[in-house]
């Protein structure tokens, strides 16, 4: 029995291999965004930092609050 599942385990393995050396070595990912903006306007909000969480996708959109302010002052 575990000789078979132990067969099994390698022909599948062998199957994820050969297929995955038929596929491409190089891939392409691309998003696009328009922006109704004049390029300066933008250009003055990405290149201050401190403006980094009002368009980070990475920040978590939440009202700030004066204890959350307070942590940040502290750290």
């Amino acid at each position: 029995m575990i000789k078979a599942i132990a067969t099994a385990i390698v022909v599948l393995l062998g199957a994820l291999l050969i297929y995955a050396g038929t596929r491409p070595d190089t891939f392409r990912i691309q998003r696009a965004a328009t922006i109704k903006a004049p390029p300066e306007k933008i250009f003055a909000v990405l290149n201050d930092f401190l403006r980094w969480e009002s368009w980070s996708p990475w920040e978590k959109k939440r009202p700030r609050d004066e204890k959350d302010v307070q942590r940040r002052d502290q750290r």
